[in-house]
């Protein structure tokens, strides 16, 4: 995973959640036999990051002084990894919102 030293970067990272939230609903779409379980998951992760970008553009931000993860770090905990492919994306994006930016 590359290191996150930016707002900018961070963001494009958020984005990249999104695009793979987007392919795993695709693929629960296409095999809900072996993934049905996966579209439960996607709703409460994308609000999550929904809430996480509108504080990013309000300014209402400030990446690294968070003392909680994010919401959907349960989720990730209690499912298994098949489940939630973009799960690596998800985790890193909690690791920057709790720790701040990578060393540059």
């Amino acid at each position: 995973m590359r290191k996150i030293r930016t707002p900018e970067e961070y963001v494009d990272l958020i984005k990249v959640a999104y695009d793979e939230l987007h392919d795993l609903q695709d693929a629960v779409e296409y095999d809900e036999e072996f993934m049905g379980d996966a579209l439960k998951l996607i709703t409460p992760i994308r609000e999550v990051l929904d809430k996480l970008v509108e504080e990013i553009n309000a300014g209402r931000y400030d990446c690294g002084s968070q003392n909680t993860d994010l919401d959907y770090i349960e989720i990730i905990k209690n499912n298994p990894p098949h489940l939630l492919p973009c799960g690596p994306v998800l985790l890193k994006i909690n690791m920057v919102h709790t720790k701040g930016f990578d060393e540059k």
